[in-house]
């Protein structure tokens, strides 16, 4: 399991200047008051894990035993509620360095079988903005509205989902949705802006989806278009190419309809014809990595 976390490093644009901020896309960094907080003040890693999913239950309740048992899934369940427990003691002292230690917090909701985070207006995370903005964009009357939520929700998106957390079972489903649910918002905004007569635009948003999830084919077809629809024919047939290389590499499998009618679309000579693709489901990375090992035709 990967502990090392990423150094914050200076205030990032578009962090709140007031409450908590918590940014897991890209790499963990707690910020207070537009401040990164150190990583030498967490002292243990435990405890930003622990912060992340107490944010992920959105503010209920979680019994210890749960919590022991998803975070210390390799302990024996005293040593796991024990780690638990110092865990939580450096996580109150984190968001409240000056709280006395017998005070109650403004954050945490400590109880003798469980705890939560206390939901506050001036505690916001990245995945709760791509969140709203997904659902706003869902709510929206026209797709410029859409499009104005999606780009506001991604606004925090700035790289893959606690990726340095990637050996802990706890947060792999979750890695595998959140990154979808960025891919999804990013991919939509790419045909947004290629139905609205903008490709650069759509080639911007679509190699935000990429950069999430590399074999994401529907990014890989909005950027062939839009960069046929530019006129940059040379550009799309090495884009074109360079998305069948990483289906092939990847996932072996090769191009989809979509992609192959977008090369054609484009004056690029299609590929033979596909081998049966061995996977009944969406062809994303993602997704294979959620049901399990490839399967080899």
């Amino acid at each position: 399991m990967t502990t090392a976390v990423e150094p914050c490093g200076a205030p990032v644009d578009g962090i709140p200047p007031r409450g908590v901020y918590v940014q897991t896309f890209g790499g963990f960094c707690l910020y207070q008051d537009g401040v990164p907080v150190p990583p030498a003040a967490w002292r243990r890693g435990a405890a930003r894990r622990l912060l992340v999913f107490l944010l992920l239950t959105e503010g209920h309740f979680v019994c210890r035993a749960q919590l022991a048992a998803a975070l210390w899934p390799e302990l024996a369940s005293a040593s796991a509620a024990s780690s638990l427990r110092v865990a939580l003691h450096a996580l109150r002292r984190v968001l409240q360095p000056d709280l006395p230690p017998r005070a109650p917090s403004a954050y945490l909701e400590v109880g003798p079988s469980g705890c939560r985070l206390v939901p506050r207006p001036d505690v916001r995370w990245d995945v709760g903005e791509l969140r709203r903005g997904l659902r706003e964009a869902a709510a929206a009357s026209d797709e410029v509205v859409a499009a104005a939520a999606l780009s506001r929700g991604l606004a925090g998106v700035r790289g893959p989902w606690l990726s340095e957390e990637d050996g802990l079972s706890a947060f792999a489903v979750w890695q595998w949705r959140l990154t979808a649910e960025a891919v999804g918002a990013a991919t939509r905004l790419a045909g947004i802006a290629m139905d609205g007569g903008d490709p650069d635009a759509a080639i911007r948003w679509a190699g935000r989806a990429l950069e999430l999830d590399p074999v994401a084919e529907p990014a890989h077809v909005l950027v062939v278009r839009a960069l046929a629809a530019r006129g940059l024919t040379a550009q799309a047939r090495a884009a074109y190419a360079a998305g069948c290389r990483q289906l092939r590499e990847q996932l072996d499998v090769d191009p989809g309809p979509e992609l192959r009618l977008a090369g054609a679309e484009a004056g690029i000579l299609a590929p033979l014809p596909a081998r049966k693709d061995p996977w009944p489901a969406s062809r994303s990375w993602l997704e294979r990595q959620a049901v399990g090992a490839a399967v080899r035709p």
